[in-house]
């Protein structure tokens, strides 16, 4: 009873889908790549595999290159600047370090 009226948010809102379909079908490769690749050994494996997927997937989604993002982050990160966000204006922001 208490999240019923958030269970009723996609009849409220016009952007709000009443599925999780999309994250579902987003998910999918990943999931196939991680079956035929035998899964990882360690702890820090999946971490690493599960934080790796889901920058690939969100950059997609974004429309940014995932390899810039990602030489921006790891650049951020050695010079001492924020991370960028994966986002098109996080991006943007990132590109001109």
């Amino acid at each position: 009873m208490r999240h019923l009226r958030i269970l009723w948010t996609f009849i409220r809102r016009e952007n709000i889908e009443p599925t999780n379909n999309r994250a579902e079908r987003a998910l999918r490769p990943a999931i196939i790549k991680r079956n035929l690749s035998f899964g990882v050994d360690s702890e820090s494996g999946r971490q690493f595999l599960e934080r790796m997927l889901s920058i690939i997937a969100t950059s997609e989604q974004q429309n940014i290159d995932t390899y810039a993002y990602l030489q921006s982050t790891l650049t951020a990160q050695l010079t001492g600047k924020p991370t960028p966000m994966c986002t098109q204006e996080g991006y943007a922001m990132c590109i001109t370090f």
